[in-house]
């Protein structure tokens, strides 16, 4: 402080100050100091009020004027008390609400940071902070708000305060898009993201399909067996979505496209006819393009007993 003690006839002055409840200072008597700039230190988070008593003693003459009460308000300094560290998704808008014990304004900063796509913001005021901020990695990265209070009553200026918000990156799908199965064999899809994460898929009733609705499976990878009841091939979707490891960060949608290919039936005849020594010509035909690989036993009577095979 910085307190000049005044008097309209020229004159010394004598201050003392008792010991306050909620001031750190010791007692000071007989203090001739003018101006009176003592630093009082309040440790409560509300005013309080202290003394001081001045006695003046006038230069000519040294005559003792009456005892004058000065009575100062001591505001506490305002520190943070809300989270020094927080989490949020890429992406999603944060609430992060600023709090004190003392009541208090707030201007706080934040820096570009390398990862994360927004701008150098200053001087903001706004409380809660509600930005929305972006990771442009595949790591989270960790955003730095520098928060000074400043008190209702007094403007006093507190401590620079710093919270730390760790950016998680939202996943995303990198295993591939489309594949194809035979109908009938079990597949594995495994389920890939460059972000650490777990899986949710779902699968809906297709015509041509005999599988019923897949919902809320987190199997990876997908070994489901698909059968394919028709004689075309058939698509069949997988919907995925990823939630990242750290953070639950949902990502966006993912649809696997998978090619169910039916299993082919040799419809051409199951018996024949042919003269000794003749050549035969049996065309293998199916009701779904393919190609054929055929065995023939070996017949005592026939060829002298020697097995065949062929493309």
């Amino acid at each position: 402080q910085s307190y000049s003690i005044t008097s309209v006839v020229p004159s010394s002055y004598v201050w003392s100050r008792a010991a306050v409840t909620g001031i750190s200072n010791v007692v000071a008597t007989a203090q001739t100091a003018n101006p009176i700039t003592e630093t009082l230190t309040n440790t409560t988070n509300a005013a309080v009020v202290v003394r001081y008593i001045i006695t003046p003693t006038s230069t000519t003459g040294t005559c003792a004027g009456p005892a004058f009460n000065y009575d100062v308000t001591v505001n506490p300094k305002p520190t943070i008390s809300s989270a020094a560290t927080g989490s949020i998704c890429s992406g999603v808008a944060q609430s992060y609400s600023i709090t004190s014990a003392v009541a208090s304004s707030y201007s706080w900063s934040r820096a570009a940071v390398t990862g994360v796509s927004n701008a150098t913001v200053s001087a903001q005021t706004a409380n809660p902070i509600t930005e929305t901020l972006t990771n442009t990695t595949n790591a989270a990265v960790v955003v730095r708000y520098i928060i000074t209070p400043t008190s209702t009553a007094g403007t006093c200026l507190g401590t620079a305060f710093n919270y730390d918000v760790t950016v998680v990156p939202t996943p995303t799908i990198s295993s591939l898009a489309t594949g194809s199965i035979c109908s009938g064999a079990a597949q594995s899809y495994a389920i890939t993201s460059v972000v650490p994460s777990s899986y949710v898929w779902s699968r809906a009733v297709v015509a041509g399909v005999s599988n019923v609705i897949a919902t809320a499976q987190t199997a990876n990878p997908i070994t489901e067996t698909l059968t394919n009841t028709t004689a075309a091939s058939v698509v069949v979707r997988y919907i995925i979505t990823p939630t990242s490891t750290a953070g639950s960060c949902p990502g966006t949608p993912f649809n696997y496209d998978v090619t169910v290919i039916p299993k082919p039936t040799i419809n051409s005849a199951a018996t024949g006819t042919i003269c000794t020594a003749v050549a035969q010509n049996y065309i293998i035909t199916s009701d779904n393009p393919s190609t054929y690989t055929w065995t023939r036993a070996a017949i005592s009577t026939i060829n002298g007993n020697v097995a065949g095979s062929g493309t």
